[in-house]
């Protein structure tokens, strides 16, 4: 005879890795996506307003990202619970891996489908910021522009710079997406 006093538990919960894979993937994919229609609009990534729309676009894409992963991971794949950790570790790989995907194609487009672009950017920034900056201030930031035509410079642009803004948005999203047993 069966004992039906049993306490019954889940079974555990998938990896992480597969989703976080996919949704990185979909997370590079809508950041080329909001890039791109920033760059065909012509907005000015060298001004101030211009560097805040590109900001909110990136946290946006971010924030919708990382809820999607994880809300995929809890209800799905681990029976409608997640602990806070691996929640944040799922949002995170996620952002990272999409901007790891950003950063491929970004070096891409600068090397080969628009090779005058950086050229456009250093006439933008000598436009925008000749009048506020010093002359040593400006060449170094025309400097900096030149080197982003190398991959090492693409990938700490994004990976240093920008991505802090998209993993500290996963991480408030993990915590509201934690459900514990």
């Amino acid at each position: 005879m069966e004992i039906l006093d049993e306490p019954w538990t889940l079974p555990p919960g998938k990896p992480i890795w597969s989703t976080a894979l996919r949704y990185g993937l979909y997370c590079g994919l809508a950041l080329i996506l909001g890039v791109q229609a920033l760059f065909h609009l012509n907005f000015q990534s060298t001004s101030v307003s211009g560097f805040l729309i590109h900001q909110f676009v990136i946290l946006t894409t971010c924030l919708v990202t990382a809820y999607i992963a994880l809300k995929k991971q809890r209800d799905i794949l681990d029976h409608g619970f997640i602990r806070f950790g691996k929640a944040a570790l799922l949002g995170v790989c996620s952002i990272y891996l999409g901007f790891l995907v950003l950063a491929v194609w970004n070096y891409l487009f600068i090397n080969f489908f628009a090779p005058d672009y950086l050229h456009a950017i250093k006439e933008q920034t000598k436009v925008n910021w000749q009048n506020q900056l010093s002359a040593a201030e400006l060449e170094r930031a025309l400097a900096e522009i030149d080197s982003l035509k190398y991959f090492s410079s693409i990938l700490k642009t994004y990976l240093i710079q920008e991505s802090p803004l998209g993993v500290l948005g996963s991480i408030i999203v993990a915590i509201f997406m934690v459900r514990k047993r």
